[in-house]
């Protein structure tokens, strides 16, 4: 497995056996804390017989950490997040409406799931523009900023 691949998001490990049945899983949904689908398990990821998380397919592979997990259906693994991986793509609006652009790539604090940044490009010859998290709210399909942008 290549790391550089792999977005990761990870906290505390939590440790539990090999035997609670989780292998189950491998090929369900995996869902967001919203219910959105955001890939499906590819592999579990152990370490001296214990399991560490998930790795869940996606546009890319991206490791979720065993303590980003709120629970495991029949069909699906409940994740306690909304990755902000799901930003990448999203519409970006100022506080006036005014279109902006696309989220193209976005800046996380280490390994976690805190936001630090997103990268926003509005067609092919704009500059890319770094928008700190402070500036940022997301409703479920676009970002909004709290600030005007001109």
């Amino acid at each position: 497995m290549n790391k550089k691949e792999i977005k990761i998001y990870n906290s505390k490990a939590k440790k539990i056996d090999l035997e609670s049945g989780l292998k189950k899983i491998i090929g369900k949904k995996v869902l967001t804390k919203d219910g959105s689908i955001l890939g499906k398990v590819k592999e579990i990821i152990s370490k001296q017989d214990k399991i560490e998380g998930i790795i869940v397919k996606t546009k890319r592979k991206i490791y979720i950490d065993l303590s980003y997990i709120e629970d495991l259906y029949s069909d699906s693994v409940m994740l306690k997040i909304n990755p902000v991986e799901k930003l990448i793509s999203m519409q970006v609006f100022d506080k006036d409406g005014v279109k902006i652009g696309k989220v193209k790539t976005v800046e996380r604090t280490s390994t976690t799931n805190v936001l630090k940044a997103i990268y926003v490009k509005k067609n092919i010859l704009s500059k890319i523009r770094k928008i700190p998290a402070s500036e940022i709210d997301v409703d479920s399909k676009n970002v909004i900023l709290n600030k005007t942008y001109s």
